[in-house]
C-alpha cells in the first residue's frame, strides 16, 4: 500500500509539473505574441507618412529679414509642385517642401538636399512669414511699394483710386478722390486668401483686387493704370495756375512759384518767388515739414507758419494740382492751386 501511495504521489506530481510547464509555455507564448504585436504597431505608427499639401500663398522667393543665428536658410524659392531651391551662407541647393496641420496650427516641412529636415510652425501677415515665432522672411511680391495713377480710363464713378502703397506688414495706404476731384487718404488692410488672390479689407468688407503688372505698370480691374513715379509729390518745381477766383495771370498778384528740394543737410527746403499785392517781386526761403498729411509747417530764421494743403484731380486737364491755404482757412475758401512743371 505504501508503494502504491508513493507511486500515485509521484504520478500526480509529474502530471502537475507537466501541466504547469505547459501553462508557462502558453503564457510566455501569449506574452511574446503581444510584444511582437505592440512592436509591429509601433513601427507602423512611426512609418505613417505626414500628408503634405502646398499652400499657394507660400509659392515664391523668400529672403530672411532679421539676424537670427539659427535661420533655416538665407533665401528660399518655393515652387507650386513642392520643389524649390535655396541659398544658405552663399551656398546654393535644392529642396522639397510641403505644409500640414498639427492641432489646427500650420507647419512647413523643408527637406534640404544636404539631408537636413525641418518641420516648423509658420504664419504670415501680408508678405511677411514668421517661422517658429521669431524668424521673419519677406516674400518678393511685385505689388509691394508705391503706385500712382498714370491714366484714368474709367469715369462716372463715385470714388476713384489714385494711389496705393502696399506695405509688407499687410497695411495698404489708399488715396482716392470723388467727383469733386479732392484727394483723401485712408489706411486699409490687405491679405491673400487661400487661392492666392489679393484682398483689400475696406471697413468690414472684403474687396478682391484683380490686377496685372507688366513692365512696372499696374493695371487694375477697372482699366486704370498705375506707375511707380509720383509726378505730384512735393519735390520739384510748381507754378500757380488758379485760385478760388479763377485763373492767375503770370507776373501779376498772386502769381508765385515754388521750388521744393531736399538739401545735403537732410532738410526740406522751399524757395517761394511771389508777386506782392503792391506788385513787387519777392523771394523767401523756408525749411518745411509735413504734419499729418494736411499741414506744411514752414520756418525760417525769424518766423514760421502753417499752410494747409490738399491735392485735387482735374477731370478736364487730367492731372493733379497742389492747393495751399493758410492755417486759419481750413475750409479752403481762399487758396492757390499749383501745377507741377518739373521734378527734382
Amino acid at each position: 500500500m505504501i508503494h502504491v501511495y508513493i507511486f500515485t504521489c509521484l504520478y500526480l506530481t509529474n502530471k502537475l509539473f507537466y501541466i504547469m510547464k505547459m501553462l508557462n509555455y502558453k503564457v510566455l507564448s501569449v506574452l511574446a505574441l503581444l510584444t511582437m504585436m505592440v512592436a509591429c504597431n509601433s513601427d507602423q505608427i512611426e512609418d505613417i507618412p505626414i500628408e503634405l499639401t502646398h499652400d499657394i500663398r507660400l509659392v515664391g522667393n523668400w529672403a530672411k529679414q532679421t539676424n537670427v543665428l539659427d535661420y533655416l536658410v538665407d533665401e528660399m524659392n518655393l515652387f507650386e509642385d513642392g520643389t524649390g531651391n535655396y541659398i544658405n551662407s552663399e551656398t546654393p541647393g535644392t529642396l522639397k517642401w510641403g505644409v500640414h496641420k498639427v492641432n489646427e496650427e500650420s507647419y512647413l516641412k523643408l527637406e534640404l538636399d544636404n539631408g537636413i529636415v525641418n518641420d516648423v510652425k509658420y504664419d504670415f501677415t501680408g508678405a511677411l512669414m514668421t517661422l517658429n515665432s521669431q524668424e521673419n522672411y519677406l516674400l518678393d511680391f511685385p505689388i509691394l511699394g508705391e503706385w500712382y495713377l498714370a491714366e484714368l480710363n474709367q469715369t462716372n464713378q463715385q470714388i476713384y483710386n489714385c494711389a496705393y502703397t502696399f506695405y509688407p506688414t499687410g497695411t495698404v495706404a489708399c488715396k482716392y478722390f470723388d467727383n469733386t476731384g479732392i484727394v483723401y487718404s485712408k489706411n486699409e488692410t490687405w491679405y491673400r486668401n487661400a487661392n492666392g488672390e489679393l484682398i483689400i479689407l475696406i471697413g468690414s468688407m472684403d474687396k478682391k483686387l484683380s490686377y496685372q503688372i507688366n513692365n512696372q505698370v499696374l493695371t487694375v480691374e477697372d482699366g486704370n493704370t498705375f506707375v511707380r513715379d509720383n509726378k505730384w509729390y512735393f519735390y520739384g518745381e510748381w507754378t500757380s495756375i488758379y485760385n478760388e477766383k479763377g485763373k492767375i495771370e503770370v507776373d501779376q498778384y498772386p502769381y508765385n512759384t515754388l521750388s521744393i528740394n531736399r538739401w545735403l543737410d537732410d532738410k526740406n527746403h522751399i524757395h517761394i518767388h511771389h508777386i506782392t499785392d503792391q506788385g513787387y517781386n519777392r523771394r523767401d526761403e523756408f525749411i518745411w515739414s509735413d504734419h499729418n498729411g494736411n499741414l506744411l509747417y514752414l520756418v525760417n530764421d525769424s518766423d514760421g507758419y502753417m499752410l494747409n494743403y490738399r491735392y485735387r484731380y482735374d477731370f478736364t486737364t487730367k492731372q493733379f494740382y497742389l492747393e495751399l491755404s493758410e492755417e486759419d482757412k481750413q475750409s479752403f475758401k481762399q487758396y492757390v492751386g499749383y501745377c507741377k512743371v518739373d521734378n527734382n
